[in-house]
């Protein structure tokens, strides 16, 4: 069993990271938004359902024995989604994977591997523009 989460990659107090996923779920059409989902069709090697958690955490299963696994993640945010700023350069996110031994074990429990990356999540149309505005500049 493997739990992959969605987390803010600065040390954040727990008090601050609520706030800023409720900053976030407010502005989302829908209460049942996620804001990390498994594309299922081109993941390989999971086992049985995927279990959500919450709203930035699943947990997949897998047998290490009979086979590698490959989750491909949608992240359904902008970095900059978590300030009311507008041209702020965002939070920085990581995805952390903590893989447990025993898949009865509960979240928090002690993992045998963890693994992260960050993910810098932006918008083509501001990149867009960006590209644009320099072209008629030239």
């Amino acid at each position: 069993k493997s739990i992959i989460m969605l987390v803010f990659r600065e040390g954040k107090s727990q008090e601050e990271e609520i706030k800023a996923w409720q900053f976030w779920h407010q502005r989302q059409h829908s209460v049942k938004q996620r804001i990390i989902d498994v594309d299922t069709k081109n993941s390989h090697g999971l086992v049985g359902h995927i279990e959500e958690l919450s709203h930035n955490a699943i947990a997949v299963y897998w047998n290490p024995l009979e086979s590698f696994a490959k989750v491909n993640l949608a992240v359904q945010c902008l970095s900059t989604d978590f300030s009311t700023q507008k041209g702020v350069k965002g939070l920085p996110l990581h995805i952390q994977i903590d893989t447990l031994e025993d898949p009865r074990q509960e979240v928090g429990s002690p993992a045998i591997h963890r693994g992260y990356c960050q993910v810098k999540i932006f918008c083509d149309k501001g990149a867009e523009r960006k590209l644009r505005d320099e072209e008629r500049r030239a």
